[in-house]
């Protein structure tokens, strides 16, 4: 699969009701919201691309793992540093 757009931020509101738990999709929402399309939680949202060949139907939905490899806390903070190092830097 290809990522084909990403929202560049976490978003409480969710794309499309049918994601709701108020309708039986498997993300909680608030109940303040009466439209029912705002999460408990942020999330992020990607559009993927499927390979060529693959049996889908237009506008259906998957659940997408990514996976981020075994990378301990540690690692992950001194990666952050050095890309914030890098982007100030180097320009």
């Amino acid at each position: 699969m290809v990522a084909t757009r990403a929202v560049p931020r976490a978003s409480t509101l969710l794309p499309t009701l049918s994601l709701a738990d108020v309708v039986g999709g498997p993300i909680p929402t608030t109940h303040s919201d009466s439209a029912g399309r705002t999460a408990t939680e942020p999330r992020f949202a990607f559009e993927l691309t499927l390979p060529e060949g693959t049996d889908a139907r237009v506008g259906s939905r998957a659940m997408v793992t990514f996976w981020h490899g075994q990378a301990s806390a540690a690692a992950w903070v001194e990666r952050a540093g050095r890309q914030a190092l890098l982007r100030h830097f180097v320009k």
